[in-house]
């Protein structure tokens, strides 16, 4: 069939985890999956299909993931504590609010506005 193999699945998928780390490029607003699968010269639905059977996420999940891990790094660092929560969001990619509360619930399983006060009651101030 045309379904890939667990190999070819294995080594795109490392491409794409190396690619979206190398240079912070999930933080790139411009970031689509077309551009990813001409970087790291794969057709786009191979790169679907890698994404998709071997993560078990799409591709737009796989980058969003990648930014919300930035996003509750940031969080903690003392550097961008006079940064306002959304700015955060947008700064590590996410193009609106929305895409950004919706992505970051979906991957934490609450808002960034209640991760940020659980963190703060996790430091017992």
């Amino acid at each position: 069939g045309n379904k890939l193999e667990e190999r070819v699945i294995e080594l795109i998928n490392k491409d794409v985890v190396d690619y979206l780390h190398r240079n912070k490029k999930f933080s790139s607003k411009k970031l689509s999956l077309d551009q990813i699968a001409k970087d790291i010269q794969v057709s786009p639905h191979h790169l679907t299909q890698a994404v998709n059977l071997g993560l078990k996420m799409n591709i737009t999940d796989l980058i969003n993931k990648y930014r919300v891990d930035e996003v509750k790094e940031r969080l903690v660092d003392p550097k961008f504590t006079h940064y306002s929560i959304v700015s955060i969001g947008l700064d590590a990619g996410f193009s609106t609010k929305a895409s950004f509360y919706n992505a970051f619930k979906k991957h934490v399983g609450m808002t960034p506005t209640v991760y940020v006060k659980t963190l703060h009651s996790e430091q017992g101030e």
